[in-house]
């Protein structure tokens, strides 16, 4: 640069970084080592300032608990393009702070452990993922070692001509896409023009009725789609690790997937936790508080909404699968008494409203946080409060207005990438339907602590909530499929049959019928099939697989009476009251045919 300013050479010199960093791509390399239960990375980038800052997240979005990635990292190391060692010191167990010229390669690499289950893990990007501070807004890309004969399945969007690479436009959406690899099993299908990806893993994957998990995935695509109006993303993967069991499931959302553990059987919990979710990718992916992104890694975020972004979440995931036909009203009936319980019988409600129990979640757990609520689980108290509110709009608009305008309201604020709701945009947007009277009956139910109205607003459906006496089946113990043995394994044996029916033992036939089909599913459904059919003081031979051989039990079916809270309907409700609650059940679901079909 002879005879140039000095001026003139840092003028050019800053244009020529700025063009550096506009197309910056700080890259990520994955190497999987199934043998050491760890997972290799390596972060390169390009240092654009002489002061470098690399940390490790706190906390991951979705889970409102410290959770302190730095502390599972070992062998840190950050080297230069010529593989020379760069020296690093840390301010902080979670920060790496080096001095490198601008300009200059810098890579920086360490392990983190992973258990590789049945030859497959998932693993997350917070856990995962380290990021230069300063630069999360810039362009991410992930190589993946892959091991031959793997298979793998991620939200991230492939990079073109380059095998296991993907790419993300910043950090936030990188590390909100978890990998699943292995020995998987991958299915398609499309909704909305769509591609959704099902990638199974886990001992038990074997099991799954892949068919009907396809159906019921797809339905819930179809049926939430219709609701929105169409579909947020590319593409979508379920990541699910699959257990033995007979019903139940957990999970955690993701901008374009979702991480489910879930039981073989497809009960109907299992498939509440799929549709509540799938509905995460509106309601609080998208649909979110303010300070729910761009996020700050390094402490827990402080939301007074999480009541709605999760326990309105389950209110939908429950409410839309009986509008579209997936769940019967009494699967929702019960699910509403079952939240209203836990709720009522939690003598927090009396002190900590929903509202405070979203805000102040990062105090629990000595400071740790936790990702159920401060006292009380606003996962419960959203779901009631979500059902207190809907029913109000609807009574105070004659069932012309309803919650449904209020998630839509706050999706067309909160899509394509606009900013988060501030903290009393719930409130307004209920004001907006319902009229002046909503606010202060949203303080009532979201800011105030206090019993839930929940048996008032049943009556304005000519609907209440009273103890009934059922009865149930009692075959003589309680049991779990047991898919690859195609049997039962007991629990709990009755009394009279303890002597001669062992925990554990393996019944392969009742009556000389088997006793679990080919996959768990199957056999679930075989075994209610059973129940029913058997009727009270009838004899069953239980065919018996144990290591000496085989052996028969008799054990007779005898009947059980409880008492337990269902919501039924009032014998003189109205005309009006049965509008209102058809309006609420069945609101605007799919056209007449296209209603989940369960005979198939």
């Amino acid at each position: 640069m002879r005879g140039q300013p000095l001026s003139r050479f840092i003028l050019i010199s800053s244009l020529a970084l700025a063009a550096l960093q506009s197309f910056a791509t700080i890259d990520y390399t994955v190497e999987p080592m199934p043998d050491a239960g760890e997972l290799r990375v390596a972060v390169s980038f390009t240092a654009d300032t002489t002061f470098t800052d690399i940390q490790a997240p706190n906390w991951a979005p979705g889970s409102y608990r410290l959770q302190e990635m730095s502390r599972t990292m070992k062998e840190v190391t950050a080297k230069d393009g010529a593989g020379q060692t760069i020296e690093m010191r840390q301010p902080n167990a979670y920060t790496w702070s080096m001095i490198a010229k601008p300009g200059t390669k810098v890579t920086f690499a360490y392990t983190v452990p992973r258990a590789f289950v049945a030859g497959a893990l998932e693993y997350p990007g917070p856990a995962t993922y380290v990021y230069v501070v300063g630069r999360k807004e810039e362009d991410c890309r992930l190589a993946v070692k892959l091991p031959k004969d793997w298979k793998i399945a991620t939200g991230l969007d492939p990079v073109r001509g380059s095998e296991h690479t993907y790419s993300a436009p910043t950090y936030d959406v990188f590390a909100d896409c978890p990998v699943s690899m292995g020995d998987l099993i991958i299915d398609t299908y499309a909704s909305r023009g769509r591609t959704h990806s099902i990638a199974l893993r886990g001992a038990a994957k074997e099991f799954v009725d892949r068919d009907y998990l396809i159906r019921i995935c797809k339905y819930i695509s179809d049926f939430q789609a219709d609701f929105f109006s169409g579909l947020p993303f590319k593409h979508y993967v379920w990541h699910f690790n699959v257990n033995d069991r007979t019903d139940g499931a957990g999970g955690l959302e993701h901008l374009n997937s979702t991480s489910i553990s879930m039981a073989a059987g497809m009960g109907v919990g299992t498939i509440g936790v799929y549709s509540h979710e799938y509905f995460h990718l509106w309601n609080v992916k998208r649909i979110r508080s303010a300070v729910l992104g761009p996020f700050d890694y390094t402490q827990l975020p402080k939301t007074g909404a999480l009541w709605w972004l999760e326990g309105v979440t389950d209110y939908y995931a429950h409410l839309l699968p009986t509008r579209y036909n997936l769940f019967d009203d009494q699967e929702l009936y019960r699910v509403l008494v079952n939240n209203h319980n836990a709720v009522q019988n939690n003598a927090a409600h009396l002190e900590v409203s929903p509202h405070e129990a979203s805000m102040r979640v990062g105090e629990t757990n000595n400071g740790r946080g936790n990702s159920n609520g401060y006292r009380i689980s606003y996962y419960n108290y959203g779901w009631v409060a979500g059902f207190c509110l809907d029913v109000e709009i609807r009574r105070l608009t004659g069932g012309k207005r309803s919650l449904d305008d209020v998630m839509k309201a706050l999706w067309e604020m909160c899509k394509d990438d606009q900013a988060g709701f501030p903290e009393d945009e719930i409130r307004r947007q209920c004001i907006r339907f319902g009229g002046p009277e909503m606010g202060a009956y949203y303080d009532k139910i979201v800011m105030d602590a206090g019993d839930m109205p929940v048996p008032e607003q049943l009556a304005r459906m000519g609907l209440e909530m009273k103890d009934v006496e059922e009865e149930t089946k009692d075959l003589g113990f309680n049991w779990a499929p047991m898919p690859g043995e195609k049997a039962i394994r007991v629990s709990n044996p009755r009394a009279d049959v303890r002597d001669a029916l062992k925990v554990g033992d393996l019944i392969v036939a009742i009556n000389g019928k088997p006793a679990c089909g080919d996959t768990t599913r199957s056999g679930v459904l075989a075994m209610n099939a059973l129940i029913e059919s058997v009727a009270e003081g009838e004899v069953l031979t239980l065919t018996i697989k144990r290591e000496s051989g085989t052996d028969t039990v008799k054990s007779t079916v005898q009947i059980r009476k409880r008492t337990v809270k269902r919501v039924v309907e009032l014998p003189n409700a109205t005309e009006e009251q049965k509008t209102l609650r058809a309006g609420w059940m069945y609101g605007k679901a799919m056209k007449p045919g296209t209603l989940f079909d369960h005979s198939k």
